[in-house]
Order: structure tokens, then sequence, then C-alpha cells
């Protein structure tokens, strides 16, 4: 590769170098420079002919890859998309089914209240009322105890005026006489 810089160089130097003094065209400076062109260009395919081969090749197996990848990517994004297209599609009778079974739901929990604070209320009215029976079952037995403590105090005192008069007391014992 040197070789071929330094007879590069020495040839544009040396035709670059010479410079005619009179007018009028020169073919030699016009051949120098085809000359060098075909030199580089020879030179960039004997020293670059196998380095870009091998890159075109690695640069075609890369693009073939990513087309491949890309291909792959194509066909999952399709698949997902024909997934949610049908997802979408049959949303309105997921979303109807889901509304109906949350309104199915919260119809019986409703019956289900409605009937349990009717059985408290029916527990609480019999609860009132055997409450109510008691209170005027006291009330009763109470007043009837009051009652008969009065008759009896008020017989006491009866009994004791009369027993103070002897005409009185006489007739009593004869009323309560066994016999």
């Amino acid at each position: 590769m040197k070789r071929y810089i330094l007879l590069i160089l020495i040839t544009t130097t040396s035709l670059w170098g010479s410079s005619a003094s009179h007018h009028g065209f020169d073919p030699l400076p016009l051949i120098a420079h085809i000359v060098n062109f075909i030199i580089l260009v020879g030179s960039f395919l004997l020293f670059g002919k196998k380095p870009i081969k091998k890159m075109l090749v690695e640069r075609r197996r890369q693009l073939k890859s990513e087309v491949e990848s890309a291909q792959k990517s194509q066909e999952n994004a399709a698949r997902q998309l024909a997934f949610y297209e049908q997802k979408l599609a049959s949303i309105n009778e997921e979303i109807s089914s889901i509304e109906n079974s949350y309104l199915s739901a919260g119809e019986s929990e409703a019956s289900r209240l409605n009937k349990e604070h009717q059985e408290a209320i029916e527990r609480l009215k019999k609860q009132s009322e055997t409450q109510q029976n008691q209170a005027i079952e006291k009330m009763k037995y109470r007043l009837m105890m009051t009652l008969s403590n009065n008759v009896l105090k008020q017989t006491e005192i009866n009994l004791k005026s009369d027993l103070k008069d002897q005409k009185r007391r006489n007739k009593i014992v004869q009323q309560f006489k066994i016999g």
C-alpha cells in the first residue's frame, strides 16, 4: 500500500512540477490527471474491494435481519390489532353484561335488605307489644295490690271504729260466729 501511495505522490508532483512556459493547450496535465485518477480508482479497487465487499455483505445481512424483524413486528402488531378490534367490537356486550350483573346483584341485595328490615320491624313490633303487655300486667298487679292494701286499711279503720262502739262489737261478733 505504501508503494502505491508513494507512486501516486511521485506521479502527481512530477507532472505538476513541470510548468509549461508557452501559451496554448498542453495535453500533458490532462493526461496526468487521467492517469492519476485511474491509479486512484485502481488502488481503491485493489485494496478496497474485499473490505467494501465484506461491508456490503454484512450490511445486506443486517438489512435482511432488520427487514425480517420488522416483518415479525408488523405481523405481531397485526395480530394485536385484530385482537383489540375484536375486543372493541364486543366491548358494548361486555359492558351491558356487567351492568346487568350489577343491576341484578343490586336488586337482590335491595330485596334481601328490605326483607331483613321487614323482619326487624315485625320483631320490634312483637317486642313492643310484649313490653306493653308486661307493663299493663305490672300496672294491673300494682293497682290491685294498692287497691287491696287500701281496702284492707279502710276495713281496718272501719273495724277499729266499729269496735269502739259496744253495740256494734257485739253485732259483728254475732255475724262472724261459726255455728
